[in-house]
């Protein structure tokens, strides 16, 4: 796999891609077998996963002990086959049901049983999805109409208004920076960008050593496509570089932290997500409906089936002001960075 791909693993268990709200699916009526798909594919991954289970209850059963049971929520692996086609040509490959924790991803505690964590995989050598490509997820059952979802694989998406220099001037809290991106193909719609900052702290076991650290900041989220324009930018202010730093990073009492370096990372996803955040959005207010309604690109199943690209800056770091200012200000000086 590739760039922050665990990333979107953790999405893989959840009703949506860098949203608060959440998707809630009946699950208690009439004995029902509803698949429920999540697959956010990239054009980057050496392997495609899918995460593919079933919601049902029977009236009066109590959901929060049956989720906890793997044979309540996972197929058995012998009642369903999971397909990906390439609507090109028609090519179709089944995918094979591995554990992500032997995958290198592990499912968190919540609500749902987290071991297994069942998915379904397919080397990107046996079927290569390219940039633009349409596809479609099949999900068959033996005695049941399948289950299927189309998307298009996101093209490139290359990090944009980066400082030429390489130095990031945050020093001047008056002033603001400016970050963006610049999709390649038409496939992209939803952005965030994110800037991951890598520093090392004193190791209290070992003071004479430092321990490697990073933090990520969530700069900007769910940015739709602007089609007037081919590069998007967003502006903050200087100072919340240093008030996001003051958030995250715990004050030292002893020993010294060394600033390392930063990447700007951007994440572009499919219309999927759009379409999900406008429904979404269109719902929320004192004129909204009472509840959001359930969003799912999957015919006869539940779930969202999509595709993402992320990109990632060289490393970039701080110019002289604002590493004084990273020693010194009253914001960050007791997080005792030193040069």
């Amino acid at each position: 796999m590739t760039i922050k791909n665990s990333l979107f693993f953790l999405l893989l268990g959840t009703a949506m891609l860098w949203s608060s709200c959440e998707t809630d699916f009946q699950l208690e009526g009439d004995w029902k077998d509803i698949p429920v798909v999540y697959a956010f594919l990239s054009v980057q991954d050496t392997a495609y996963y899918i995460r593919v289970e079933r919601a049902f209850l029977e009236p009066g059963g109590n959901a929060p002990e049956i989720a906890q049971i793997p044979d309540s929520i996972y197929y058995d692996v012998n009642s369903v086959t999971v397909k990906i086609e390439r609507l090109s040509n028609g090519e179709t490959a089944e995918l094979e049901r591995v554990d992500g924790r032997d995958e290198g991803y592990p499912r968190d505690e919540g609500d749902f049983v987290n071991e297994p964590n069942y998915l379904y995989k397919l080397k990107r050598s046996q079927l290569t999805l390219g940039d633009g490509s349409d596809f479609r997820v099949i999900i068959e059952r033996e005695g049941e109409e399948a289950a299927t979802a189309t998307s298009v694989m996101v093209s490139e998406v290359e990090v944009a208004n980066l400082p030429i220099s390489g130095f990031f001037n945050f020093g001047d809290f008056a002033k603001t920076t400016r970050l963006g991106f610049r999709p390649s193909g038409e496939e992209g719609r939803v952005f965030d960008i994110q800037m991951i900052v890598k520093y090392r702290e004193t190791d209290p076991d070992n003071p004479s050593s430092f321990l490697e650290k990073q933090v990520e900041w969530d700069v900007a989220k769910n940015i739709i496509r602007d089609e007037s324009v081919s590069a998007q930018s967003i502006t903050f202010d200087n100072e919340a570089f240093y008030q996001f730093l003051a958030s995250e990073i715990e004050p030292l009492e002893t020993g010294n932290r060394k600033f390392d370096g930063i990447f700007i990372q951007v994440t572009g996803a499919g219309v999927e997500i759009e379409d999900y955040l406008r429904i979404a959005n269109a719902n929320i207010g004192i004129t909204s409906a009472q509840s959001v309604p359930v969003y799912s690109n999957v015919e006869n199943g539940v779930g969202i089936v999509t595709s993402r690209y992320q990109a990632i800056s060289d490393e970039l770091t701080l110019g002289s002001q604002a590493r004084d200012s990273l020693y010194n200000s009253v914001i960050t000086a007791d997080l005792r960075f030193v040069p």
